[in-house]
Protein backbone atom coordinates (compact mmCIF):
# COMPACT_ATOMS: atom_id res chain seq x y z
CA UNK A 1 0.00 0.00 0.00
CA UNK A 2 3.07 2.55 0.30
CA UNK A 3 2.90 3.37 -3.18
CA UNK A 4 0.17 5.12 -2.95
CA UNK A 5 0.89 7.13 0.06
CA UNK A 6 1.17 10.58 -1.55
CA UNK A 7 -1.95 9.88 -2.77
CA UNK A 8 -3.58 8.58 -0.24
CA UNK A 9 -2.00 10.73 2.68
CA UNK A 10 -3.30 13.92 1.75
CA UNK A 11 -6.70 12.73 0.86
CA UNK A 12 -6.66 11.59 5.02
CA UNK A 13 -5.30 15.05 6.45
CA UNK A 14 -8.30 16.75 4.33
CA UNK A 15 -10.91 14.25 5.89
CA UNK A 16 -9.57 13.87 9.66
CA UNK A 17 -10.41 16.82 12.12
CA UNK A 18 -8.69 16.10 14.78
CA UNK A 19 -9.91 17.23 18.21
CA UNK A 20 -8.66 16.72 21.88
CA UNK A 21 -6.79 13.68 22.49
CA UNK A 22 -6.16 11.19 20.15
CA UNK A 23 -6.00 7.49 19.38
CA UNK A 24 -4.23 5.99 16.12
CA UNK A 25 -5.07 2.53 15.78
CA UNK A 26 -3.01 0.42 13.04
CA UNK A 27 -0.22 3.60 13.67
CA UNK A 28 3.24 2.66 15.36
CA UNK A 29 4.50 6.07 15.33
CA UNK A 30 2.41 9.42 14.47
CA UNK A 31 1.76 9.71 11.19
CA UNK A 32 3.82 13.10 9.43
CA UNK A 33 0.74 14.31 7.76
CA UNK A 34 -0.85 14.88 11.05
CA UNK A 35 -0.22 17.64 12.89
CA UNK A 36 -0.81 17.09 17.09
CA UNK A 37 0.95 16.79 19.88
CA UNK A 38 -1.82 14.86 22.22
CA UNK A 39 -2.13 11.62 20.86
CA UNK A 40 -1.08 7.60 21.70
CA UNK A 41 -0.24 4.87 18.77
CA UNK A 42 -1.65 1.14 19.38
CA UNK A 43 -0.21 -0.96 16.98
CA UNK A 44 0.73 -4.84 16.70
CA UNK A 45 4.13 -3.86 16.18
CA UNK A 46 4.16 -1.47 19.38
CA UNK A 47 2.23 -4.59 21.25
CA UNK A 48 -0.58 -3.01 22.69
CA UNK A 49 -3.32 -3.47 19.71
CA UNK A 50 -4.04 -6.09 17.16
CA UNK A 51 -7.17 -5.92 15.19
CA UNK A 52 -7.97 -9.52 15.03
CA UNK A 53 -7.40 -10.51 18.87
CA UNK A 54 -8.94 -9.31 22.32
CA UNK A 55 -7.64 -5.43 22.93
CA UNK A 56 -7.77 -2.08 25.28
CA UNK A 57 -7.23 1.59 25.00
CA UNK A 58 -4.78 2.97 27.96
CA UNK A 59 -7.68 5.58 28.60
CA UNK A 60 -10.50 7.80 26.99
CA UNK A 61 -10.35 9.71 24.07
CA UNK A 62 -12.21 12.75 21.91
CA UNK A 63 -10.91 11.16 18.66
CA UNK A 64 -9.57 7.82 17.23
CA UNK A 65 -8.27 7.12 13.52
CA UNK A 66 -8.16 3.90 12.56
CA UNK A 67 -7.11 4.15 8.68
CA UNK A 68 -5.58 0.70 6.67
CA UNK A 69 -6.16 -1.31 9.30
CA UNK A 70 -10.14 -2.77 8.72
CA UNK A 71 -9.74 -4.33 5.71
CA UNK A 72 -7.86 -7.49 7.94
CA UNK A 73 -11.04 -6.74 10.95
CA UNK A 74 -12.85 -9.82 11.58
CA UNK A 75 -14.74 -9.06 14.27
CA UNK A 76 -16.30 -5.34 13.26
CA UNK A 77 -18.50 -5.29 15.88
CA UNK A 78 -16.26 -5.71 19.07
CA UNK A 79 -14.45 -3.24 17.16
CA UNK A 80 -16.85 -0.70 17.04
CA UNK A 81 -17.72 -1.66 20.60
CA UNK A 82 -14.41 -1.07 21.61
CA UNK A 83 -14.05 2.00 20.14
CA UNK A 84 -17.21 3.18 21.54
CA UNK A 85 -15.89 2.50 25.08
CA UNK A 86 -13.07 4.67 24.28
CA UNK A 87 -14.39 7.18 23.64
CA UNK A 88 -15.30 10.47 25.69
CA UNK A 89 -18.75 12.36 24.95
CA UNK A 90 -19.36 13.07 21.31
CA UNK A 91 -15.85 11.85 20.13
CA UNK A 92 -15.24 10.79 16.89
CA UNK A 93 -14.33 8.03 14.53
CA UNK A 94 -12.57 7.90 11.23
CA UNK A 95 -12.20 4.72 9.61
CA UNK A 96 -11.59 3.85 5.54
CA UNK A 97 -12.23 1.12 3.41
CA UNK A 98 -9.95 -0.62 0.76
CA UNK A 99 -11.19 -1.43 -2.61
CA UNK A 100 -9.23 -3.03 -5.59
CA UNK A 101 -5.98 -4.40 -5.17
CA UNK A 102 -4.22 -3.56 -2.66
CA UNK A 103 -1.10 -6.11 -2.49
CA UNK A 104 1.08 -5.59 -5.75
CA UNK A 105 1.78 -9.90 -5.21
CA UNK A 106 -2.15 -9.66 -5.78
CA UNK A 107 -2.04 -7.57 -8.50
CA UNK A 108 0.43 -9.43 -10.66
CA UNK A 109 -1.77 -12.79 -9.97
CA UNK A 110 -5.42 -11.61 -11.12
CA UNK A 111 -5.06 -7.99 -11.94
CA UNK A 112 -7.88 -5.29 -11.02
CA UNK A 113 -10.50 -6.28 -8.96
CA UNK A 114 -13.18 -4.97 -6.66
CA UNK A 115 -12.70 -7.15 -3.30
CA UNK A 116 -10.47 -9.31 -1.60
CA UNK A 117 -10.82 -12.46 -3.28
CA UNK A 118 -11.00 -13.55 -6.69
CA UNK A 119 -10.45 -16.97 -8.58
CA UNK A 120 -9.73 -18.55 -5.93
CA UNK A 121 -7.26 -16.28 -4.21
CA UNK A 122 -7.17 -14.84 -1.29
CA UNK A 123 -5.55 -11.77 -1.09
CA UNK A 124 -3.16 -10.28 1.27
CA UNK A 125 -0.52 -8.13 2.87
CA UNK A 126 2.67 -8.44 4.71
CA UNK A 127 4.49 -6.41 6.63
CA UNK A 128 8.02 -7.03 9.14
CA UNK A 129 7.89 -7.09 13.19
CA UNK A 130 10.35 -5.19 15.08
CA UNK A 131 11.83 -8.35 15.63
CA UNK A 132 12.60 -8.84 11.63
CA UNK A 133 9.58 -11.77 11.20
CA UNK A 134 7.62 -11.41 8.62
CA UNK A 135 3.83 -11.37 9.02
CA UNK A 136 0.99 -12.51 6.70
CA UNK A 137 -2.63 -10.73 7.18
CA UNK A 138 -5.43 -11.66 4.73
CA UNK A 139 -7.84 -8.77 3.18
CA UNK A 140 -10.97 -9.46 4.29
CA UNK A 141 -13.88 -6.34 4.89
CA UNK A 142 -15.12 -3.61 3.07
CA UNK A 143 -18.08 -1.70 3.68
CA UNK A 144 -21.20 -0.94 1.59
CA UNK A 145 -24.07 0.98 1.86
CA UNK A 146 -26.82 1.47 -1.23
CA UNK A 147 -26.54 5.59 -1.24
CA UNK A 148 -23.20 4.98 -2.57
CA UNK A 149 -24.19 3.55 -5.89
CA UNK A 150 -25.47 7.59 -6.56
CA UNK A 151 -21.38 8.60 -5.66
CA UNK A 152 -19.83 10.05 -9.12
CA UNK A 153 -16.18 8.18 -7.49
CA UNK A 154 -17.49 4.91 -7.44
CA UNK A 155 -19.69 5.28 -10.41
CA UNK A 156 -15.80 5.91 -12.16
CA UNK A 157 -14.50 3.19 -10.22
CA UNK A 158 -16.77 0.69 -11.55
CA UNK A 159 -16.81 2.43 -15.29
CA UNK A 160 -13.30 1.55 -15.38
CA UNK A 161 -13.33 -1.70 -14.09
CA UNK A 162 -16.13 -2.58 -16.55
CA UNK A 163 -12.92 -2.54 -19.08
CA UNK A 164 -12.10 -6.31 -17.34
CA UNK A 165 -15.49 -7.50 -17.08
CA UNK A 166 -17.09 -6.26 -14.19
CA UNK A 167 -20.03 -5.67 -15.99
CA UNK A 168 -22.64 -6.47 -13.28
CA UNK A 169 -24.04 -4.13 -10.79
CA UNK A 170 -20.92 -3.13 -8.43
CA UNK A 171 -22.97 -4.29 -5.52
CA UNK A 172 -22.86 -7.68 -6.31
CA UNK A 173 -19.42 -7.78 -7.96
CA UNK A 174 -18.34 -6.34 -4.17
CA UNK A 175 -20.19 -9.14 -2.33
CA UNK A 176 -19.13 -11.76 -4.92
CA UNK A 177 -15.23 -10.96 -4.09
CA UNK A 178 -15.68 -9.91 -0.13
CA UNK A 179 -15.14 -12.30 2.40
CA UNK A 180 -16.90 -10.13 5.31
CA UNK A 181 -18.68 -6.76 4.29
CA UNK A 182 -19.49 -3.90 7.06
CA UNK A 183 -22.95 -2.09 6.57
CA UNK A 184 -24.67 0.34 8.85
CA UNK A 185 -25.99 -1.80 10.58
CA UNK A 186 -22.95 -3.14 12.46
CA UNK A 187 -22.21 0.33 14.28
CA UNK A 188 -25.72 2.14 14.30
CA UNK A 189 -26.23 0.78 18.23
CA UNK A 190 -22.95 2.83 18.82
CA UNK A 191 -22.46 5.48 16.01
CA UNK A 192 -24.20 7.66 14.26
CA UNK A 193 -22.55 8.69 10.65
CA UNK A 194 -21.75 12.34 9.94
CA UNK A 195 -19.86 12.44 6.97
CA UNK A 196 -18.55 9.62 4.08
CA UNK A 197 -16.43 9.97 1.29
CA UNK A 198 -15.43 8.03 -1.49
CA UNK A 199 -12.26 8.48 -3.19
CA UNK A 200 -11.14 7.32 -6.37
CA UNK A 201 -7.51 7.27 -8.36
CA UNK A 202 -5.39 5.44 -10.89
CA UNK A 203 -2.11 4.54 -9.94
CA UNK A 204 -0.92 3.35 -13.59
CA UNK A 205 -3.51 0.96 -14.74
CA UNK A 206 -4.46 -0.30 -11.28
CA UNK A 207 -8.17 1.43 -10.47
CA UNK A 208 -8.37 2.16 -6.77
CA UNK A 209 -10.92 3.49 -4.49
CA UNK A 210 -11.09 4.26 -0.62
CA UNK A 211 -14.51 4.85 1.25
CA UNK A 212 -13.37 7.20 4.62
CA UNK A 213 -16.40 7.58 7.42
CA UNK A 214 -16.83 9.83 10.43
CA UNK A 215 -18.28 8.03 12.79
CA UNK A 216 -20.02 10.38 16.29
CA UNK A 217 -20.67 8.22 19.27
CA UNK A 218 -24.32 7.92 20.65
Amino acid sequence: MGISNNIVFPKQREFTVLIGKIAFLGFDKKPNHFDTKNYDCYDIQLDNFDINSEWSLKGYYDTIVCYRTLLFCKNNTYFFKKCYEHLNLNGELFIDYAYGTVSNNFFLQIGPCVGFYKNDIQQYCTYKTNAGENIYSDCLTSYWNDDLIKDINLINFHKKLKEYGYTNEFKKHLYDETPILVTDDIFKNYFLKKKTEVHYWMLKDRPSMIIYLNLIKK
